[in-house]
């Protein structure tokens, strides 16, 4: 059986899954929507700053956490300060050019097998972040702390994200600085299959030139993309970047991605190419599913010749929605380090939720079963989150 039939087989077994527990099911659910694409916020930049998401946010955006993302709330608990300011300093601040955000993260890991059993808790993050918005430009600078958890329970000072944005019009963006690259889904969870294994988490810094039209129904992004000077030689690389989404009944999006890059050191080098699938489907009114598929041929040039591994990852997570601002989840994630070997093969079955119980706050957990080689091992993870 082929590795697309593999990954063919695990996306209905999952979905078939989430249709049982549908099915059986009685639960009264409420008019909410575990993700603003499902209540008709396709483009990000009518919560964001970012033409593609995160970061800070507008002060539309802010009430949107209240009104669509949390259990409980008050209605100034979405303000900056949550309603302990005075309510004419927030007037004065929504109406100003400055917008104030930041993040805060603590996780608790456990990872057991036959042989290990180890798990920490670290504060991960700390981070504010401000913009200048005159509307036909901006300006963004995020600073802060990231600890490294491999011993030292040091917070090392860093400054991951800073951009000049300029706006033509309603719908073209033109934006330079250090951000995210614009590449598959937009997804926080560093650790996915279809972001840490492709060498797309936080753990590097990108410089990036994005061009982006965000229309009513099509989104293009062309980037220019380099890696920071801190990169290892060997990790560095240059690399053009695409991303074409298009919105479907305004709640649900498909899209693909491209990836070109080329780096590597003095005396090894190499080149690689991604090309990956997206979506993001509202399914009903409870229940919503994202998916991306991403395939990459790596070459690596040694003094003795071209090395090429080709490569395969894929995510999926079904979302259900009980009740406002609570989403339990099923997930699987599919890794194929080399299609040509079937012991690079890593499967993931999931299960966990997202629960946002106020404004600016996110409770995260997540435990998998995953199998290596015919063995089994237990991987979980609990993520607090504050966001400004």
């Amino acid at each position: 059986m082929t590795q697309m039939s593999h990954l063919l087989r695990h996306f209905a077994f999952a979905v078939f899954s989430a249709a049982v527990i549908s099915a059986t099911s009685d639960l009264n659910v409420a008019q909410a929507f575990p993700e603003l694409t499902r209540h008709g916020y396709a483009s990000c930049t009518a919560c964001h700053v970012s033409p593609n998401g995160g970061g800070v946010l507008t002060p539309y955006g802010r009430n949107l956490s209240r009104e669509l993302l949390s259990t409980w709330g008050t209605p100034r608990e979405a303000e900056v300060g949550h309603g302990a300011l005075p309510a004419s300093w927030m007037e004065k601040l929504d109406s100003s050019k400055v917008r104030i955000g930041g993040d805060a993260r603590f996780i608790q890991t456990h990872r057991e097998n036959k042989n290990v059993r180890a798990g920490q808790f670290f504060f991960m993050q700390a981070n504010v972040e401000v913009a200048y918005d005159e509307g036909p430009w901006a300006v963004v600078v995020s600073t802060g702390k990231v600890e490294d958890p491999r011993g030292k329970n040091e917070f090392k000072f860093v400054s991951t994200k800073y951009y000049g944005l300029l706006r033509a019009g309603e719908s073209f963006n033109l934006r330079a600085g250090r951000f995210a690259t614009a590449f598959g889904l937009n997804l926080a969870d560093h650790t996915l299959s279809v972001r840490r294994p492709l060498g797309l988490g936080p753990e590097v810094d990108r410089d990036n030139i994005e061009a982006s039209w965000i229309g009513e129904k099509n989104q293009y992004f062309l980037s220019l993309m380099e890696t920071s000077s801190s990169t290892s030689d060997s990790d560095r690389e240059r690399a053009v970047v695409g991303r074409y989404e298009r919105v479907l009944n305004e709640r649900s999006r498909i899209g693909g991605s491209f990836w070109h890059g080329d780096g590597g050191g003095t005396t090894t080098g190499f080149s690689r190419d991604l090309a990956g699938l997206h979506t993001i489907v509202n399914a009903s009114e409870s229940w919503f599913l994202s998916f991306e598929l991403d395939r990459q041929w790596r070459h690596v040039r040694l003094p003795s010749g071209t090395s090429t591994t080709e490569s395969q990852y894929g995510f999926l997570r079904v979302h259900y929605e009980p009740v406002k601002g609570l989403w339990p989840l099923l997930q699987l994630q599919h890794e194929r380090g080399d299609v040509a070997l079937d012991s690079s093969e890593v499967n993931k079955y999931g299960a966990g939720f997202n629960f946002f119980p106020r404004p600016h706050f996110e409770i995260f957990g997540i435990w998998n079963r995953a199998i290596r080689q015919d063995e089994w091992s237990d991987e979980a993870y609990l993520l607090l989150h504050y966001y400004l």
